[in-house]
């Protein structure tokens, strides 16, 4: 084969029928040069890789998450993204014993809460070291 005796490659390369500049793959943007992959950029979880609209060979992350929402908090991926102007402007990461609740704080006001209390009636439980109130649980 092409790559000699004793070698095998099944690996395609992202660009090997791309112009040189830069393409989607993925949740990543691509740069290409000589059919070859120079620089791959991994959009980030709240970002969605896009072509130009208007420049031919070029692409780039951009936000999806606020995009079409109110000024507010919202949850993502066990995350609280707050939007503002149709643009991410923060981004907290829930804690272990979290989850993201929409709505926690009030229309548009997703909040981090301790989900151990799920489920369980009114009392104190021992967690993560401590000690957790639990009340008014459905």
């Amino acid at each position: 084969g092409r790559h000699g005796f004793g070698s095998a490659s099944c690996e395609e390369d992202a660009c090997d029928d791309k112009a040189d500049g830069f393409h989607c793959k993925d949740d990543s943007v691509v740069q290409c040069a000589g059919l070859k992959t120079v620089n791959v950029t991994k959009c980030h979880f709240y970002e969605d890789c896009e072509r130009d609209r208007l420049q031919l060979n070029m692409a780039s992350c951009v936000e999806d998450v606020c995009e079409r929402k109110a000024d507010g908090m919202y949850c993502e991926d066990d995350h609280v993204v707050e939007c503002r102007g149709l643009r991410t402007v923060n981004v907290t990461k829930c804690g272990l014993s979290e989850e993201c609740k929409k709505n926690a704080l009030g229309r548009n006001a997703a909040a981090c809460v301790e989900d151990d209390c799920r489920y369980k009636p009114d009392g104190s439980y021992c967690k993560h070291d401590g000690v957790v109130e639990c009340s008014g649980q459905v």
